[in-house]
């Protein structure tokens, strides 16, 4: 089968470089994308024996391809978890196709690169020329096409397994709310990915959208209240789905907090966590959003993870010192749920994360949300650079 993995390990590489031209990007975009692909790839195959020999991505390729599809079949409608879930979508590729472990990961790298354009697409929109951020700098260095290369989004995107597809999830929904007319099938795609897989993930995003639209001043008080009314339909069924998928028994203050002291007490005593069940609010929170950092490390992943989050600190320190909390809030409502989307996001999941690696793991699901609403700030400062 060394052929056949061959065959489709070309194409999708293909299939992945081509992809840019799909969409209206302009020749000095497609040469950034370009870079961005070629970095995207470098991770792919720098992940895969990595993702083989550790964690579930070889699950979720290997089981499918020993088991029939009655068993596969019989797993989802018995139990549809999302690791049932996942040995569903792989079966194809893995049984029928009999592909290896390489070819696999990088049909997924294709689907998180997909994502990433998905994301330049929506900040093409607030910036039509996605060059003119060379004009911001963080420490000197441009944010283009850098913020579109922080390694630890391309880590988790790239890999067979759940993570890939939630970066995709939330990309595709966000780009086709932009107009649903047109995009439907993509909402319906996104929308369905992030139900089966991550319930709690699309909660968070409906949550910030319908944040966004409740709080849009082109709506009449009316208009408001039925949103809120058809929004808190959606909400409630969902909820239901997220605490039976957190095992939490109900929604209170008492039931979440034994939720998460469970897990750190259980995580430091295996050592792969760290306990701050008795730090405040506030301090989980920020543990969530910028750590691990330089003194968490204790290897190149955690070093890699430190760089980037500082990244992100100097992001967040740029945003809130030019301002742009006021822009966010009289944007557009992409942008204005992508920053909602984040914050509900890391309040919901500080409390309940103790371990550094799922912390990183889990925040990448709320990235894609992180470039959008940061480079609408850069948008406020290219504007006001421009006004002066």
């Amino acid at each position: 089968m060394l052929l056949l993995d061959l065959i489709f390990s070309l194409l999708f590489l293909l299939m992945t470089f081509n992809l840019k031209n799909l969409y209206a990007f302009n020749a000095a975009e497609k040469k950034m994308i370009n870079w961005v692909f070629v970095f995207h790839t470098a991770v792919c195959f720098a992940a895969t024996p990595i993702l083989f020999y550790g964690g579930d991505a070889k699950h979720y390729w290997m089981y499918p391809k020993t088991e029939p599809f009655e068993v596969i079949w019989g797993l989802v409608v018995e139990t549809p978890r999302p690791s049932q879930i996942m040995f569903l979508l792989n079966y194809f590729p893995s049984n029928v196709l009999k592909l290896s472990f390489l070819p696999g990961m990088l049909l997924y790298s294709f689907i998180g690169f997909w994502a990433f354009l998905l994301i330049m697409l929506i900040v093409k929109s607030f910036i039509p020329d996605l060059s003119r951020l060379k004009d911001i700098t963080l420490a000197r260095l441009p944010l283009y096409p850098y913020i579109f290369l922080l390694p630890n989004m391309h880590f988790w995107s790239v890999g067979i397994g759940k993570d890939s597809l939630l970066f995709f999830s939330v990309s595709i929904i966000l780009y086709s709310l932009m107009n649903v007319r047109k995009r439907w099938l993509g909402l319906m795609i996104g929308v369905a990915v992030g139900y089966y897989l991550r319930p709690h993930v699309l909660l968070f995003l409906a949550a910030g959208y319908g944040l966004a639209m409740i709080l849009s001043a082109k709506l009449s008080l009316f208009q408001k209240i039925a949103f809120a009314a058809v929004g808190s339909a959606i909400f409630f069924p969902l909820l239901s789905n997220v605490l039976e998928f957190a095992k939490i028994e109900a929604f209170t203050t008492e039931h979440i907090e034994n939720f998460s002291s469970g897990k750190s007490a259980a995580l430091a005593k295996a050592g792969s966590g760290i306990d701050f069940s008795e730090y405040p609010y506030l301090l989980k929170v920020l543990t969530f959003v910028f750590r691990p950092f330089f003194f968490d490390i204790n290897g190149i992943p955690a070093f890699i993870a430190s760089v980037e989050n500082l990244i992100q600190l100097l992001l967040f320190y740029f945003f809130f010192r030019n301002r742009s909390l006021k822009f966010i809030f009289k944007s557009n409502i992409i942008i204005r749920a992508s920053f909602f989307y984040f914050v509900i996001g890391a309040l919901a999941f500080a409390p309940v994360m103790s371990n550094l690696g799922i912390i990183i793991r889990e925040k990448n699901m709320l990235m894609p949300a992180f470039l959008i609403f940061i480079l609408a700030a850069v948008k406020y400062k290219l504007i006001t650079n421009t006004n002066k």
